[in-house]
């Protein structure tokens, strides 16, 4: 989602001063294109933020081949790490144009300006929530430590920098941001899921409901899609599920980040990172593998050995954040911590499973277990970063799998689960000091 030419006119970037940069409901549109075009880089959903959910699980073996993400893969990672850098860079410019998003007193149709605004408030809901659970310490054992939280634009220069919220406050500022989104978003002007809709409000919403054990409320925002959708979703047929990650906006997706010809990746795409034709530095395990059955149309590589989701070597493809089966994986997994008290959740969990079986062979589970709904997690989202995250916010172990990269296990708890905040962080914040860094950094 490349932004209008006219927004990157230097006399708006670099002579007028944002209010006057930001006049019309279309200047606002353009304002909030722009922070999903920097959510696309390689830094964030374009790469990084998904390879570090594989190859810190047992998903995904790093060879070492090329050297990349030896420390990130082997949780060894030190204060001046260039990932946790660029990654915490990259979040906080988002979240910057994201505020100056919301801020921005722009004339037009009311409904059509609060509705921007509410993408812009689900976004920096989603942005504050993906720091959180990289660089907080909410996996940690014995430690409250958030991430700074900035919640405006700050033109001149002159506020204090911001010091580490508590674990409580910045789940308060995320639960704050995706509320207002859905008070303000009217869902008639939500169109292409190349932006942040209402649904995807929603969907975000439940996930972050889950990771926080919030689960009666993880699973009444899923139901609220699953009976009430905005969309005609719908499970791709069997036999073109392979064919659907080459298509933009599928059925299937709630949200989704949008690359084109122009903007793609090229060598420095997710995919690349798989790719045999690439760098090939990461494979999929054999334990996960063992998974599949025959019949399982989610093997993870295509008959020609490419990475399923992202089979375009250049990486021209849609990168989904969140998408239908996951919205059903939520509901059944908050019913199940719930007791299923719509007595639904094991119907939900088996339509999915049957719906990935070729040749009508049913795949249904018998009970309604922890271990049933993490295994169908597992198979459908393989490469898509979300592995290392289920583990530890279900409060397991990461195992140190035959073939995998990990010669010990990594216990739930560890300080390694926290990413460092980073060094120039530390250097250029002053109030952020180096007994605010993360435990064990």
């Amino acid at each position: 989602m490349s932004c209008s030419e006219d927004f990157l006119d230097p006399e708006l970037q670099q002579t007028k001063k944002f209010d006057e940069a930001l006049e019309t409901a279309t200047d606002l549109h353009n304002a909030t294109k722009a922070v999903y075009a920097n959510m696309n880089t390689a830094e964030y959903y374009g790469r990084d933020y998904i390879v570090f959910g594989e190859t810190r699980s047992d998903n995904t073996a790093n060879d070492f081949g090329t050297g990349r993400y030896i420390n990130v893969s082997l949780f060894q990672m030190i204060e001046s790490d260039g990932y946790a850098t660029d990654t915490w860079d990259n979040i906080y410019e988002c979240i910057q144009q994201a505020n100056i998003v919301i801020h921005a007193d722009v004339s037009g149709d009311a409904a059509e300006i609060n509705y921007y605004k509410g993408q812009a408030y689900a976004l920096r809901g989603l942005l504050y929530f993906d720091l959180m659970r990289l660089y907080s310490t909410m996996f940690v054992t014995g430690s409250d430590m958030g991430i700074p939280i900035v919640t405006k634009y700050d033109e001149t220069g002159s506020a204090e920098p911001p010091a580490r919220a508590t674990i409580a406050q910045t789940r308060t500022q995320i639960e704050d941001d995706f509320t207002e989104a859905l008070t303000l978003m009217d869902p008639s002007f939500d169109g292409t899921k190349q932006e942040m809709s209402v649904d995807g409000a929603k969907a975000l919403f439940s996930r972050y409901y889950l990771y926080t054990g919030q689960y009666t409320q993880a699973m009444n925002m899923a139901d609220d899609i699953l009976t009430n959708p905005n969309y005609n979703y719908q499970y791709t047929d069997p036999t073109l599920y392979q064919v659907m990650w080459t298509n933009d906006e599928a059925n299937e997706s709630i949200f989704e980040m949008a690359f084109t010809n122009t903007d793609r990746l090229n060598t420095t795409s997710v995919g690349y990172m798989w790719d045999w034709r690439g760098y090939g530095d990461f494979t999929f395990t054999n334990d996960l593998l063992s998974l599949y059955g025959a019949d399982d149309v989610r093997w993870p590589y295509t008959d020609e050995g490419y990475p399923v989701r992202y089979q375009d070597l250049n990486g021209n493809y849609n990168i989904r954040v969140i998408d239908y089966p996951e919205v059903v994986l939520n509901y059944v997994e908050a019913a199940f911590q719930e007791g299923d008290p719509n007595s639904d959740a094991l119907t939900w969990l088996n339509e999915l499973a049957n719906n990935r079986n070729l040749n009508d062979v049913p795949n249904t589970y018998a009970s309604l277990t922890l271990a049933n709904i993490l295994e169908e997690r597992r198979k459908e989202f393989a490469g898509a970063g979300h592995r290392y995250f289920t583990l530890i916010r279900n409060g397991m172990d990461i195992p140190a799998v035959a073939g995998s990269h990990l010669s010990a296990t990594i216990p739930y708890g560890d300080p390694v689960l926290a990413f460092p905040i980073p060094e120039v962080e530390l250097d250029a914040n002053n109030n952020i000091n180096d007994e605010d860094q993360n435990p064990g950094y």
